[in-house]
């Protein structure tokens, strides 16, 4: 069984609460010192000392000023601009999300639905751009609704607990990973993203796991006519 011990409750509960929702705890005995907290946190942040008190009191203010300057730049984020042209997010409009660490890999997502703010989103495929390929890598253009066929929805169970089956239908088998039986593809339900628009320079944005959707970019390949593709590493997913 897995023990919590709350080893800073005793001077987090004597810490002064600021109005910006910092915790702090000046001590000046046997040495000037100060503990900062953010909200909700148990561990402090910061933990210093000092030679004279006026240094330890013009670091507590910077810290508050740091702290409420972040804050206030995560509200203006959340905050939909009046003049914010939200027809960018229509439904049908298709954004790009590129990821990878060594390598380049390219997703669309198509918005199905919206309301205010807020709006659902679905993955659709991609098609290479003829003549494009070199090497490894090539440029892909979205196939609008198009969408991803759903995982499979058949839940396994083995020694890490139980999950879903995450091959889809163009994996000839599908099994548990160590092997113990084998099952045929059973549709799941679709992975729809629920996301909040977020705007940077005038243009819309949702927040992925490695980074964030934006509008696809249109680029020209050659001398052809402008084409809206991305580049991206060979994948499995066109």
């Amino acid at each position: 069984m897995r023990v919590h011990f709350d080893i800073w409750k005793t001077e987090r509960e004597r810490a002064e609460i600021l109005p910006c929702g910092l915790r702090v705890l000046r001590v000046d005995q046997p040495a000037i010192r100060a503990l900062l907290w953010r909200p909700r946190a148990e561990k402090p942040y910061a933990h210093c000392r000092f030679t004279t008190i006026d240094r330890r009191d013009a670091f507590i203010a910077e810290q508050i000023r740091r702290f409420e300057a972040h804050e206030a730049q995560k509200r203006e984020r959340r905050r939909t601009p009046d003049d914010a042209d939200l027809s960018q997010c229509s439904v049908g409009s298709v954004f790009s999300y590129s990821w990878g660490y060594d390598q380049t890999n390219v997703e669309f997502w198509q918005v199905i639905a919206r309301s205010g703010a807020t709006a659902r989103l679905r993955q659709i495929a991609a098609e290479t751009v003829q003549g494009s390929e070199r090497g490894m890598t090539e440029h892909v253009r979205p196939r609008p609704d198009a969408f991803l066929e759903p995982k499979c929805g058949v839940m396994i169970t083995n020694e890490y607990g139980t999950n879903r089956c995450q091959r889809s239908s163009r994996h000839a088998c599908h099994f548990e990973d160590c092997g113990a039986f084998e099952h045929r593809y059973e549709p799941g339900e679709p992975e729809v993203l629920t996301k909040r628009i977020r705007f940077s320079n005038g243009r819309p944005t949702f927040s992925m796991p490695h980074g964030i959707l934006t509008p696809v970019t249109v680029h020209r390949f050659a001398n052809a006519a402008p084409l809206v593709v991305d580049s991206l590493y060979t994948s499995s997913d066109h």
